[in-house]
């Protein structure tokens, strides 16, 4: 941890008092940590508590589905995670609570009653001593609703300033960042990542640094569990805590780079990517074990961003893409959404029915897959075949790209 002092002072004086302080993490399904491959550990929650260290224990409340308001169709407060918080008597609340109130049509005609149940929801904490403060909800990406969502934002802030409560502005974090919300409504590993370091410095005083890496335009970078896009001059910016971290660059077509870099300052580097070979897989004919909903295979092959191919909950699953006629090939280029694969085969084939093992990747953690095949691999028919699945859901993946010659 990188914490000098807390940026509340009566945190300190808990600290000093106490030896340690509790935090109790309250909100609905991205408290919970919802579409992450792991919530225990990859919830915003859970990396807080890593980031924090063992003067810090912190408690995850999140309740999937629950909402703030006491005439709602599931309020937090007839939950156990509501029931459970009070009894534990934590010394600092992490309020994040209004997303479903106003994304359900049958919370959002009750909306007049928000405010007043809000500022009680705070005063209840307050009065088992805990010091609370207020985040605000998420951007709602692609909703009809996010008006509503705006609306409660505001109230938020109107209910922290009444009330004498810090305030995290999680929505004005998350306006920049949709990528950091693939469901959009919840975040993927990445994106609780980079919430709990946002939350780590704004309450708690943690040392974060800029990092700007140059690389290809519209490539995607990764470091220390974040991840953010290049824009049209190719350069990304994180902010991560100090330490020895990997940083990873990859598109699609290139050839991904990485370099190991310590960061105990503000740093600055290249990352630029080699050409990967051609593109054969797009929008080629597929084949597949099953599909969840609409979310057909022929979306992993279609170039569209957001659009993905699901399969049911087994390991047993494949998908399969005819490349029209042999060729050389070099590699595989999956993007996974939540749902990844994390051990599966890439087969190859000339006929469709006779398959040999291209490459086995045996401990694969959700993201972006670049799969290396051996030199001298030809094949028509490309196959993934999951083995084990890395999450309780199926295989789901927005990009699945062949290269070769």
């Amino acid at each position: 941890t990188m914490i000098k002092g807390n940026r509340f002072p009566v945190f300190d004086e808990i600290l000093n008092k106490k030896g340690k302080i509790k935090i109790a993490c309250v909100g609905d399904s991205i408290t919970e940590g919802w579409a992450s491959s792991n919530p225990d550990i990859r919830s915003y929650p859970a990396v807080l508590q890593r980031l924090l260290g063992e003067k810090y224990e912190v408690k995850n409340y999140g309740i999937g589905g629950a909402t703030l308001m006491r005439c709602s169709d599931s309020p937090y407060r007839e939950k156990w995670g509501y029931i459970n918080s009070m009894e534990d008597k934590p010394d600092v609340v992490l309020l994040m609570l209004g997303t479903n109130d106003g994304d359900r049509d049958y919370n959002i005609r009750r909306l007049g009653g928000f405010y007043a149940d809000y500022v009680s929801m705070i005063n209840e904490y307050k009065q088992i001593g805990a010091e609370v403060i207020v985040m605000t909800c998420p951007e709602l990406f692609c909703s009809v609703h996010n008006e509503n969502i705006r609306k409660i934002v505001e109230w938020q802030k109107e209910a922290a300033q009444r009330c004498g409560c810090e305030l995290i502005d999680i929505n004005e974090y998350s306006h920049t960042r949709p990528y950091c919300f693939p469901d959009h409504v919840h975040c993927d590993d990445s994106g609780y990542a980079t919430m709990a370091m946002y939350i780590y410095n704004r309450a708690f005083g943690g040392d974060l640094f800029d990092v700007t890496v140059h690389t290809q335009p519209k490539a995607f970078v990764s470091l220390a569990g974040c991840r953010a896009p290049a824009d049209e001059n190719g350069v990304a910016k994180l902010r991560v805590i100090a330490g020895r971290h990997r940083a990873h660059s990859f598109l699609a077509c290139f050839k991904s780079a990485d370099l190991e870099i310590d960061v105990s300052g503000d740093v600055e580097l290249t990352l630029m990517l080699a050409a990967g070979g051609r593109e054969l897989a797009r929008q080629k004919p597929v084949t597949f074990s099953s599909v969840e909903g609409t979310n057909y295979a022929d979306n992993a092959v279609d170039g569209i961003e957001n659009t993905r191919w699901a399969s049911n909950g087994t390991d047993d699953e494949w998908i399969c893409v005819d490349l029209g006629e042999v060729y050389t090939l070099t590699g595989v280029f999956i993007l996974w959404e939540t749902a990844y694969g994390k051990v599966y085969d890439i087969l190859v084939s000339d006929d469709g029915e006779n398959f040999t093992l291209g490459a086995h990747v045996g401990g694969g953690n959700g993201g972006a897959d670049e799969v290396e095949l051996p030199e001298g691999t030809r094949g028509r028919y490309v196959k993934m075949q999951g083995i084990l699945r890395g999450t309780i859901y199926g295989y789901s993946m927005f990009d699945f790209e062949v290269f070769g010659e």
